[in-house]
C-alpha cells in the first residue's frame, strides 16, 4: 500500500503560522506514515524544516 500525500497551504502572518502549529502537529499524529508537503511564504519555511511535522 502507498502511503497518502497531504498538502498543507498556510500563508498569512507569522502569528497566523504559530498558531496553525497545533493543527499541523495533530495532522501528523492522525497521518504518521502520510508524505505531507507545507506550501507556505519563504520566511517561514526554515520554521516549517524545523518543527518536524513535515
Amino acid at each position: 500500500m502507498t502511503a497518502s500525500r497531504i498538502l498543507v497551504i498556510k500563508l498569512g502572518a507569522l502569528g497566523d503560522f504559530i498558531q496553525a502549529m497545533g493543527p499541523f502537529r495533530v495532522i501528523r499524529e492522525f497521518h504518521r506514515e502520510a508524505r505531507i508537503t507545507l506550501l507556505t511564504t519563504a520566511p517561514f519555511a526554515a520554521l516549517a524544516r524545523e518543527c518536524g511535522y513535515f
